[in-house]
């Protein structure tokens, strides 16, 4: 966890029941630098590569498939 990198990965396509967001904006906040860390892993443990950010600003631009009402 020593480099950060800015990659471009191709979007996902929500399932059904699932919803998929658009990022506007972003922050990190002080869980973001203590996971990079290695100060919680006990508590959150992360699978590498990871994508940070618990905080953001967004707008839902696809959904899934939805189930009828009965």
């Amino acid at each position: 966890m020593e480099t950060l990198m800015v990659e471009h990965v191709p979007d996902p396509h929500p399932g059904p029941g699932e919803i998929r967001v658009r990022v506007a904006a972003a922050g990190a906040n002080p869980v973001d630098w203590k996971v990079r860390s290695g100060a919680v892993q006990e508590v959150f443990p992360v699978d590498l590569p990871a994508i940070p950010g618990r905080d953001a600003v967004s707008v839902v631009d696809e959904m899934g498939a939805t189930r009828a009402s009965t």
